[in-house]
């Protein structure tokens, strides 16, 4: 069937979806194409990649903050409000501090903008049933969710090719423009969005106080306890390893080009390899339990043999073997506990204790990042030496999602 035969085809009929759908490729590409550069800034002006290693660290940190209090935010602003501000302020940010070589300016960049980032995504998920047929949702939701992932593979692509043709304040200051770019659709479902924008804000108030209801369900229901002690063991691992990586892309590398074209590739292998799996597997594959809990079983094992695979063959191809492993543990982690997670969960609980798990995850990740660059800083251990140790720690997680596994097959 031809396009035009659609008629109320969600990308030709629907104006403001269609401006939804651009904003968020607009937004996600700016925010991830920044948080690249910014990256590459920091490997530059220190060649031993502690202080880009930091970064992480600032974005768990403002992320962490972002859960914590931004359904009070989201609550008393419009969801058009949110949308221009989250975007004016992040260009403005940015921009004051395009050419900056502190390292301090560059870590408050990153924090505001990721903290932003945090407010922004799940205010336009939330527009999308406002500004769409009842009919176009799903397939809506699922546009954003390829373009999103098609994001997270071509960033770094359109990141070495901005660097390497115009310069790095350049690159910056036109994936910045993005920001304003991702304004402009919010004009569209302004009219929209302030029709039901009383009743969202008393709605979010009470969502807002039932939040603290989130983490009474999950310490008060052992099997969401052990899910989301299984999410703080993994992510102890997997964050770790995105920490350290600006630490040995620089050990490996020997100029400024050879950085941004070796922290290119490595996050292209692993984000591709993340959505080839996804493709290759499909819904029927991942509809068995079997096959689910197989894969949460595997995620920390996969990221322990990917460290001591690098420990071991500590050259460039390595690396990028390893980016491989590593995109096949991230798969196994995220698919895994979202698909457990909902089915262990009651469906009037499902969002509340998303937010909760999602907020006590990071704010324990950010203790344990916390402590593991302190380490890196004392250089008591070798970068290698501490990810395995981590990586061992992390298998004790296989202990609690075994006992969700338990109750799984029980309920």
């Amino acid at each position: 069937m031809k396009l035009e035969d659609y008629g109320e085809n969600i990308l030709v009929g629907s104006k403001k979806a269609t401006g939804l759908f651009l904003l968020v490729l607009a937004s996600q590409l700016a925010f991830a194409g920044i948080q690249s550069l910014l990256l590459l800034k920091l490997m530059f002006l220190d060649k031993s990649g502690v202080s880009a290693s930091y970064l992480t660290y600032i974005v768990l940190f403002a992320s962490s903050i972002s859960g914590l209090i931004g359904g009070s935010i989201l609550s008393y602003f419009s969801k058009y409000q949110i949308g221009i501000l989250t975007s004016l302020v992040s260009f403005i940010v940015v921009l004051i501090g395009i050419n900056s070589t502190d390292n301090e300016i560059i870590y408050v960049q990153m924090a505001v903008i990721a903290f932003l980032n945090t407010l922004s995504v799940p205010n336009m998920s939330s527009t999308i049933p406002i500004i769409s047929k009842k009919n176009d949702i799903t397939k809506l939701y699922s546009l954003v969710q390829v373009g999103s992932q098609s994001i997270v593979l071509l960033a770094p692509i359109f990141v070495n090719l901005s660097y390497h043709h115009i310069g790095l304040s350049l690159a910056l200051f036109w994936f910045n423009l993005l920001y304003l770019v991702s304004i402009i659709p919010w004009i569209l479902v302004k009219r929209e969005t302030s029709k039901v924008e009383s009743k969202e804000i008393d709605g979010g108030k009470a969502f807002l106080n039932s939040c603290l209801n989130g983490y009474r369900i999950i310490f008060h229901k052992r099997e969401l306890l052990d899910l989301n002690l299984f999410r703080i063991f993994n992510n102890l691992i997997y964050t770790s390893i995105s920490t350290a990586l600006p630490i040995i892309i620089t050990s490996l590398a020997f100029s400024n080009k050879s950085i941004t074209n070796l922290n290119t590739v490595t996050e292209f292998i692993s984000g591709g390899v993340f959505i080839l799996l996804g493709i290759l597997l499909g819904r029927s594959w991942l509809k068995k339990r079997s096959n689910i809990f197989f894969l949460a079983y595997l995620t920390t094992v996969i990221a322990l043999m990917g460290v001591v695979f690098l420990t071991i063959f500590n050259n460039k191809i390595g690396l990028l073997i390893f980016s491989a492993i590593l995109g096949i543990g991230l798969f196994a982690g995220k698919i895994s506990t979202i698909i457990i997670g909902q089915n262990i969960t009651k469906q009037e609980e499902l969002s509340i204790t998303i937010l909760s798990g999602d907020t006590l995850t990071k704010i324990v990740t950010l203790f344990f990042n916390y402590v593991f660059l302190q380490l890196l800083d004392s250089q008591t251990l070798n970068v290698y030496s501490l990810l395995i140790i981590l990586g061992l720690i992390s298998l004790s997680g296989n202990y609690f999602i075994s006992n969700t596994e338990k109750f799984y097959k029980n309920g």
